[in-house]
């Protein structure tokens, strides 16, 4: 029972963690779009403000600490995912 417990709470973590960087990334997305509406402009550089907001946000800075793992679990394991 308490494998069991302690399985769950590991699956609403890691599903919650998906969730928190779905909306962090929306919400970015939907000031960027606001600004352009205001100052009616969607030139590239308007909305390339996004990806710098994104970027610079504490989601952006846990994306950036895990870019590699994939890589590195792959050379670990010495096979394909």
């Amino acid at each position: 029972m308490e494998e069991e417990r302690e399985v769950m709470e590991f699956d609403v973590l890691f599903i919650g963690a998906g969730v928190h960087v779905a909306m962090r990334s929306g919400m970015l997305a939907a000031e960027t779009i606001l600004n352009s509406l205001l100052s009616e402009d969607f030139s590239e550089s308007a909305l390339l403000q996004y990806e710098d907001a994104l970027y610079k946000s504490d989601v952006g800075k846990d994306l950036y600490k895990s870019r590699n793992f994939h890589q590195a679990f792959k050379k670990a394991s010495g096979g394909d995912l």
